[in-house]
């Protein structure tokens, strides 16, 4: 019996120079991979890149990071976004999962066939920790679990829980560990974290000091909890492995496991409570500087 397809997308977007070659192999990659159907999402009111063989285009995204924050850059896709666009996508088609990834992530047949596994294991959703390499050598160099950059996802549960989460935008600080949080406390849900299924060729970072950092950094202060929560998990994921080890799997999904089990008490509940309140000041007023009135999205 064939396994069910499943829907890939991104954005892709006019990289020039080292960019436009890693998003190539990443992209090239993905053609090659089994029983995929391949959507690139483009943003409805601006200019599109040429079109990517082997990819259907969606231009329906229409929030971005610009608009949305009032902040000057380059416009950047709103990651919640993006999933409802593919969930859609994929219901559409048929599909039951969709994935979704950077568009300089490479796969392999062996990533598509983990997700089919966990799959029918019940998993509604999937995070996989990506495998730098270097590029001159082909290396891998380490395998990065505090951060994730693709993701599967059951369509219909995306669509019923999507209110969970915030508008982030792709590509900034912390976006990715909270989604996972909420994902891991919500959802059954498989982390990809032990051996490597996606890869990624190591490049400086370029999101450290970005017009929008200040916007993500708000909403990650909303979502404190659920960063927490990520941020204890992955110390003591590390205490459990060693370099040459990779740890326990049981005791690494009973950790897993012990995701925001409990309700904080009061005190904690007043504190963060004081923390949104003064998040959404700081956030209003650098709105206000910027000429973008009006409460900030959260």
């Amino acid at each position: 019996m064939d396994k069910p397809r499943i829907t890939l997308g991104s954005h892709s977007y006019p990289a020039k120079g080292e960019d436009a070659r890693r998003q190539n192999a990443a992209l090239d990659s993905w053609r090659k991979l089994p029983g995929v159907d391949l959507v690139d999402l483009q943003f409805a009111h601006l200019p599109a890149p040429p079109e990517l063989p082997g990819f259907r285009r969606v231009r329906q995204m229409r929030q971005d990071s610009v608009t949305l924050t009032g902040a000057g850059g380059r416009r950047k896709p709103i990651v919640s976004e993006m999933f409802d666009l593919l969930a859609r996508e994929a219901l559409a088609a048929g599909n039951d999962t969709f994935m979704f990834s950077n568009s300089d992530i490479l796969m392999r047949p062996e990533t598509i066939a983990a997700v089919h596994a966990a799959t029918a294991e019940g998993c509604k959703a999937q995070v996989f920790s990506r495998m730098d390499f270097d590029g001159k050598t082909g290396k891998e160099v380490m395998l990065l679990y505090p951060g994730q950059d693709t993701y599967a996802v059951d369509a219909r549960w995306w669509l019923e829980n999507r209110w969970r989460f915030r508008p982030y935008v792709i590509g900034e600080t912390s976006w990715d560990n909270v989604f996972t949080s909420i994902l891991v406390c919500h959802a059954p849900t498989r982390l990809h974290n032990r051996v490597p299924l996606t890869w990624h060729e190591d490049h400086d970072a370029v999101w450290l000091d970005s017009p929008f950092r200040g916007y993500n950094v708000f909403l990650l202060t909303l979502d404190s909890h659920y960063h927490a929560d990520w941020c204890t998990y992955c110390h003591e994921l590390k205490a459990l492995r060693t370099d040459d080890q990779p740890g326990d799997p049981a005791r690494e999904d009973a950790l897993r496991e012990s995701f925001h089990r409990t309700r904080p008490g009061w005190r904690k509940a007043m504190v963060h409570g004081g923390r949104v309140a003064r998040a959404y000041a700081k956030e209003w007023l650098a709105r206000a500087r910027r000429g973008k009135y009006g409460p900030p999205p959260g």
